[in-house]
């Protein structure tokens, strides 16, 4: 059906793209590796929409405001068109108003939202909404695009390189499961794009975990189970660590300096408090065991003596403490009072780009676990849900913040978490 509204035989088009214009159903899902050309599919999409159907309107959706000025607005990347200069490249003689987030064409109008708006939208009727990078994007606002679509008897497009949407799981891969025409997915490559390097393609499947790769690159879908970021299956366990040695042959006053424990901490002790965590690690000849987790929902003060309870246990090379908020105190009066080698770390990411920065250590079997403590299996469960709301993830973040350390000492630069 759209096929025909542009000719796409005259564009220079890949098959991924033509796949969205000609897709006739009632909802699109494209999934794409980055780079592959699924926003220019989008653009495609909207104007033979525009031009199929004269005089109607349409929606362009966003999950956030810099993304909508990125197309939108002000697009920095050379390579890559604003949407209104793309549609005056095509003639529609297109013109902005900003203030009425609208932008008026020759054949039509297309309106736009981000965030808030485009859940909450009560624009027209439009004949066709666009939803892009749809994974950050929540439920409603996709509801809210079949509802002003309804009455036009309109389609929907979704386009994304995406994690965990579970959503899409629930609303609509059943249906494009059992072949609805109503529901189809569009899967496509980095590399449909003929622009797009083969060689920066494998540099990218030799660095990252392979969950990450297919999702980033591949265009694929994330599971439910936690999104794959830590599978159970890459975990490897030991009975015996190595000559840690822990049993009482670490002389008085000295300190391990292949042991280091890491504690991600909070104050409450409600029993709808975060957990404070504390993991104790080691680097051996085979990789990095993790000997011991404590988890504890407690009051400063117990939480303190914790820390230099499990230090004279273990006799640990570095203390690690996130310099946060719920660490600032800990780090302060540690270093008054005892002469622990407590080291702040500073985070300046999210949990989730963390995580995904060492799965890579455990996929290639570096990380090991004891395979009969007591504590395991609710680190194990905790590591394979992550991201799922609702869960704990002390022990994510503990993790994160541990491999994280051994890496860049490994590369040479311990001073970025000074």
């Amino acid at each position: 059906m759209l096929e025909t509204a542009t000719k796409p035989q005259t564009l220079k088009l890949h098959t991924g793209q033509l796949a969205m214009l000609s897709s006739g159903a009632r909802t699109t899902v494209v999934t794409a590796g980055q780079g592959g050309g699924k926003t220019t599919g989008g653009y495609y999409w909207l104007l033979a929409n525009m031009r199929m159907f004269p005089g109607e309107s349409h929606l362009l959706g966003f999950p956030d405001y810099g993304l909508l000025q990125r197309v939108i607005l002000n697009q920095p990347d050379p390579d890559r068109q604003t949407i209104v200069q793309f549609l005056n490249s095509m003639g529609e003689h297109a013109v902005l108003h900003v203030q009425e987030r609208r932008i008026s064409c020759k054949h039509g109008q297309i309106f736009f939202a981000s965030g808030e708006d485009l859940t909450g939208w009560e624009g027209a009727n439009v004949k066709t909404a666009w939803i892009d990078e749809f994974d950050l994007t929540p439920l409603e606002a996709y509801r809210r695009a079949m509802e002003r679509t309804r009455m036009r008897q309109g389609y929907v497009l979704l386009t994304g390189t995406p994690r965990l949407v579970k959503w899409v799981h629930t609303e609509l891969q059943p249906a494009w499961e059992r072949n609805d025409p109503q529901v189809k997915r569009i899967q496509f490559p980095s590399t449909s794009n003929p622009r797009y390097s083969q060689a920066a393609l494998e540099e990218a499947r030799r660095l990252l975990p392979a969950w990450e790769f297919a999702r980033l690159y591949l265009g694929e879908l994330a599971q439910q189970e936690g999104g794959g970021v830590f599978r159970r299956e890459w975990w490897r366990y030991y009975r015996v660590p190595p000559s840690f040695d822990l049993e009482g042959d670490i002389l008085p006053g000295e300190k391990m300096a292949d042991i280091v424990q890491v504690w991600d901490t909070a104050f409450k002790d409600k029993t709808s408090a975060d957990y404070s965590c504390c993991g104790t690690w080691g680097r051996g000849p085979y990789g990095f065991y993790l000997l011991d987790v404590w988890r504890g929902k407690v009051e400063y003060p117990e939480l303190q003596k914790k820390v230099i309870a499990l230090a004279a246990r273990y006799r640990p090379g570095r203390i690690l403490v996130e310099d946060a908020a719920s660490g600032q105190s800990l780090i302060q009066d540690l270093r008054r009072s005892t002469r622990l080698p407590v080291l702040p770390v500073k985070v300046d990411r999210d949990k989730y780009s963390r995580a995904s920065a060492v799965t890579g250590m455990i996929e290639a079997g570096r990380v090991l676990l004891p395979e009969a403590a007591p504590w395991l299996h609710d680190y194990v469960e905790e590591l394979a849900s992550f991201p799922t709301e609702g869960w704990h993830d002390d022990q994510v973040d503990m993790t994160s913040m541990a491999l994280g350390y051994f890496a860049a000492r490994g590369s040479g630069t311990i001073g970025i978490f000074v």
